[in-house]
């Protein structure tokens, strides 16, 4: 008789293979996970390495593209990098020989530097480019102002070269941007918006930038023209871009604005009817970004069949952010005692000695400055109240102007979208107020007026107004509205405004003579952009 045995016995012990290929999996996953574990920790600081050393170069690149600048963006980049991971190695002219080694030298326009340090660092590989080759999508590659530093470092693993990955490589890649200080924006007017001129040709000596368009009155007298050798950009999307909307505002010819742009050696040759610019003429995409001094933008040339035959800034251009004047005193809206008010009936509040003082002016109705006395020299913060009917609509002004002024040392700076009214026949001169012993750019006699950056304030020009100023205009969000038989000169300096409508058709100077000695300087910027 045949004995059988259950069928349990012939399967007893099977189940140790098993825990062994299972063991050895999690032997092999917990091995990787560690390596990946010590690749991510080094990643970092890979990375916090490189973001570093970008920023440490970029910083010594000047407003204009030189050499020199770009040798000593190198050193910093390498110093910095030599200091956190080896300091005390190598000697203590690594880091210039190394850098000097390539093309980053004082005969080349580039610095582009592979370098690779030597034991007990040799397993890393860095790269400085200024400017850089390699950016994501190309956006800052070639570019002026920007640093590309990428550092890789090859590691033994621990745990997975068991398992036959014997090494890994971690990398790190940064650029770093810098807007140097004290560079004026460039462009005699800038509006956020459209520009409209009267009825006749309106100069202006500078480049023009119009974010959607120029629009000269129909009445065949009117033109517009950027003197001095010099460019008008639009802000993309233009006609004839398909993705183009045109919002209808001042047109009155046509479905859309008058184009193309004309190109004339001097205004003094423009026609009536046109929109014409001095600036060479460029082949049709060819790259803009260097035809306006201290500005910052990638766009390309509009020409072709019924192209816009100009520059088109794509993105469009950004009004710039700009040093506010300052002085020593503030106003808290909820403390609105803390304010003059004169109100047009000009009770002399906020006066001393016969002149108005700097200071805050706030009324909860009717006007807060009524310039009917000389002002002091200084800073006059203008608020306009929440509530206050005083509003351009109903021709009132939180400033209002009805006799000549001569505004000696004065910057108005309007808050809460206050507003400045000049009178019919009355004639205003202005310059702007300089704070003595202040570092601060934005004291140093280049605001005539200041607005704060929502603010969405006006400066209105009545029949026969005249004004005349130096410095900086800046209402990046604001209106200016000059109407017939009034001027607006600023000579030197610039206008920054959401909106220019000079309806006047008197011109018999330069509306705007561009001087960026005179203009509002930048902040500085420094930053990591990949």
């Amino acid at each position: 008789m045949t004995t059988r045995r259950p069928r349990h016995s012939r399967e007893r012990g099977q189940a140790v293979p098993i825990i062994a290929i299972m063991a050895t999996l999690l032997v092999a996953v917990t091995s990787l996970m560690v390596d990946l574990s010590l690749q991510t920790h080094n990643r970092r600081s890979l990375q916090n390495l490189t973001d570093a050393a970008a920023l440490a170069g970029a910083r010594e690149l000047g407003p204009t593209a030189k050499q020199s600048d770009r040798i000593d963006a190198a050193l910093q980049a390498l110093a910095v990098m030599h200091t956190q991971m080896w300091p005390g190695l190598f000697g203590s002219n690594w880091v210039s020989q190394s850098v000097q080694s390539g093309t980053c030298n004082n005969g080349g326009s580039t610095c582009d530097d592979t370098i690779v340090p030597p034991a007990p660092a040799s397993n890393y590989t860095i790269q400085i480019h200024i400017p850089p080759i390699s950016s994501a999508n190309n956006v800052y590659t070639g570019k002026w102002g920007y640093v590309e530093v990428d550092l890789s470092q090859t590691t033994t693993n621990t745990f997975a070269g068991v398992m036959g990955f014997k090494t890994s490589t971690q990398g790190a890649h940064s650029i770093a941007y810098h807007f140097a200080t004290n560079q004026a924006f460039g462009f005699a007017l800038y509006a956020n918006s459209w520009v409209g001129t009267g009825n006749a040709i309106e100069p202006i000596q500078g480049p023009v930038y119009a974010n959607r368009y120029i629009n000269p009155q129909s009445d065949g007298k009117a033109g517009f023209c950027a003197d001095g050798n010099s460019y008008i950009i639009f802000g993309s999307p233009q006609y004839p871009d398909s993705s183009y909307a045109y919002d209808g505002q001042l047109q009155t010819q046509s479905s859309k604005p008058p184009y193309p742009i004309l190109t004339t050696t001097s205004c003094s040759n423009a026609s009536a009817g046109g929109v014409y610019q001095t600036g060479t003429a460029l082949a049709n995409g060819q790259d803009c970004s260097g035809v306006v001094s201290g500005v910052t933008f990638t766009g390309s040339w509009y020409g072709g069949n019924g192209g816009l035959q100009a520059c088109v800034a794509n993105p469009p251009i950004v009004a710039p952010t700009m040093e506010p004047p300052t002085d020593s005193y503030t106003f808290d809206p909820s403390q609105p005692s803390t304010a003059y008010c004169s109100t047009a009936s000009g009770n002399g509040n906020g006066t001393a000695n016969g002149k108005y003082q700097p200071g805050v002016y706030a009324c909860a109705s009717d006007v807060a400055l009524q310039v009917n006395q000389p002002l002091q020299s200084g800073l006059y913060v203008i608020y306009h109240e929440n509530g206050n009917q005083c509003t351009p609509a109903r021709n009132c002004y939180d400033v209002q102007i009805n006799q000549n002024a001569s505004l000696a040392g004065v910057t108005f700076w309007l808050m809460n979208g206050a507003s400045i009214g000049i009178a019919t026949g009355a004639s205003v001169s202005l310059t702007p107020y300089s704070r003595a012993g202040s570092n601060n750019p934005g004291d140093q006699g280049v605001y005539s007026i200041y607005t704060d950056g929502n603010s969405a304030s006006t400066l209105q020009l009545t029949n026969g107004a005249q004004f005349s100023t130096t410095g900086t205009l800046y209402m990046q969000n604001g209106v200016v509205n000059v109407d017939a038989n009034s001027n607006i000169i600023i000579n030197p300096g610039q206008a920054i405004v959401g909106q220019w409508s000079v309806q006047s058709g008197y011109h018999p100077n330069p509306d705007i003579t561009y001087n960026g000695s005179n203009a509002a300087p930048q902040r500085e910027v420094l930053k990591l952009v990949e």
